[in-house]
């Protein structure tokens, strides 16, 4: 027995404004920004790129801005395609349900985190890890 329907069904594209826009937007111009710069010098690119990828060590020792950096930091196309397309359609209902201060919080707060866990467990030094085996 098939199920009734009580109308169309409308499929469509979540907004595209506020905060999750501002985001994608940097995200894309960062991702571009790195790709011509590598196209040109690729010593001046991983020298940059090395500096906003999130290394907790670096982060720890004063180099914050990784924090803010980190997440639009990649220079794989798919990668970065696969990434905006969840953040626009998962970003964009909770930027509507919950307000844009709470969305920008959210996506702030995982790279803070990525730092400190590291540095409450730090690596055990290769000779313990050795004598484990």
């Amino acid at each position: 027995m098939a199920m009734r329907s009580n109308g169309p069904i409308l499929l469509s594209l979540p907004a595209f404004r506020g905060v999750t826009r501002r985001l994608i937007l940097l995200s894309l111009l960062v991702f571009f920004a790195l790709v011509v710069l590598s196209l040109g010098s690729r010593e001046l690119s991983g020298s940059l790129l090395g500096a906003i990828v999130l290394s907790p060590q670096q982060a720890l020792h004063w180099h914050l801005w990784q924090l803010l950096s980190y997440p639009f930091a990649d220079l794989n196309l798919i990668s970065v395609a696969l990434s905006l397309l969840s953040l626009w359609f998962f970003g964009s209902a909770l930027e509507d349900e919950r307000g844009p201060r709470w969305m920008t919080e959210f996506f702030l707060r995982p790279p803070s985190a990525a730092v400190c866990w590291p540095a409450c467990w730090p690596t055990p030094p290769a000779s313990a890890l050795k004598s484990s085996r």
